[in-house]
């Protein structure tokens, strides 16, 4: 985990050559950058929103967790991708529950 916030925070400068040598320096995106990301991150929606979807996705990680023993125990990706929509949304409806705006 380290390593790839790591390599995130690399992503965000770039080398520049000067006669002092080489220089590491900032990455910015010009101010009226209109991308999909600035959209997305200037959409306002309805906080109730959270809340249904904490509860949804909190159904969704408990309700897999209880399908794990109706399943083959033989079949272990079946059983593998449970647990992993499982934790997904236990993990998520707590994430989202402790950034929700109220």
């Amino acid at each position: 985990m380290f390593g790839a916030v790591l390599a995130g925070l690399r992503r965000g400068f770039y080398a520049v050559r000067t006669e002092d040598g080489i220089e590491r320096r900032l990455r910015t995106a010009p101010a009226n950058a209109d991308t999909a990301w600035t959209r997305l991150a200037d959409f306002e929606y309805d906080p109730t929103y959270d809340r249904y979807l904490t509860v949804l996705l909190f159904v969704l990680g408990i309700g897999t967790f209880a399908a794990i023993p109706v399943v083959d125990p033989q079949d272990a990706t079946t059983v593998l991708r449970l647990v992993a929509l499982g934790l997904f949304g236990l993990v998520a409806a707590v994430l989202l529950s402790g950034t929700a705006r109220t």
